[in-house]
């Protein structure tokens, strides 16, 4: 079984959490996330951001939509719909109020996203995923590549979830406040820096309708860990 975007690699450093040094990492080329081996709390050598950077806008100016949409969001993306799916690591029910709550917390105490990735850590208890990954095709249609079984590790988990669930969720609350206020039309930013990818690129600039956009679109439309972001034209 294949393991996904992260490779064993000791290194030393100190621990955000504890402040001791010499963690036995396994650093997540996609993240570089790193695992205390005293407390098990989560490190990264990327740049920390508060939430409201991450998501490129102050959510105190939607804060009461955005508390509204994380408590009756049901993380259907995570959460699990058979024992089975609990095995492969999916969330539990009881997991899946614990990251409705933390997140929640995040929004409120305004918590950077690696102090947000380490609350879920600790509070949610996220496991391995062990997921299929699908078929490539090439552009006429024919299989490149077989399908196979992965291993998405929990050290990288933690941190994409907060990473994709801070993005998703306050979309979704932007989405309610621009109905509420009669906004009509939308336009898709992208972060348009070296880590773009191809996909939000070509999403960038592009305006939907009120009739056209819906929740989770962010996410749906691009990818996990999308920092992209809808911006209302009211004023334009």
């Amino acid at each position: 079984m294949q393991v996904l975007s992260s490779h064993p690699r000791p290194t030393l450093h100190e621990c955000v959490q504890c402040g001791k040094c010499g963690l036995l990492s396994f650093l997540s080329r996609a993240s570089t996330t790193f695992e205390c081996k005293y407390c098990g709390s989560f490190n990264t050598l990327e740049k920390d951001y508060t939430i409201s950077e991450w998501v490129q806008n102050q959510i105190d100016e939607y804060r009461e939509y955005l508390v509204r949409t994380t408590e009756n969001d049901k993380f259907t993306a995570l959460a699990a719909n058979s024992v089975q799916e609990v095995r492969q690591g999916y969330l539990t029910n009881e997991q899946v109020g614990r990251l409705r709550q933390t997140m929640k917390n995040a929004f409120l105490t305004h918590k950077t996203i690696n102090q947000l990735s380490y609350s879920i850590q600790k509070n949610v208890g996220i496991t391995d995923l062990k997921v299929k990954v699908a078929p490539a095709k090439n552009v006429e249609g024919e299989v490149i590549r077989g399908s196979y079984d992965a291993v998405l590790p929990a050290v990288y988990r933690a941190s994409m979830i907060a990473k994709t669930e801070s993005v998703r969720l306050t979309n979704n609350a932007r989405l309610e406040m621009f109905e509420d206020a009669g906004v009509n039309e939308a336009e898709w930013n992208a972060i348009n820096d070296e880590r773009t990818c191809e996909i939000c690129q070509e999403l960038d600039g592009t305006v939907y309708s009120s009739d056209e956009w819906y929740p989770d679109m962010i996410i749906e439309e691009s990818h996990p860990g999308c920092r992209c972001f809808l911006r209302s034209l009211q004023n334009e």
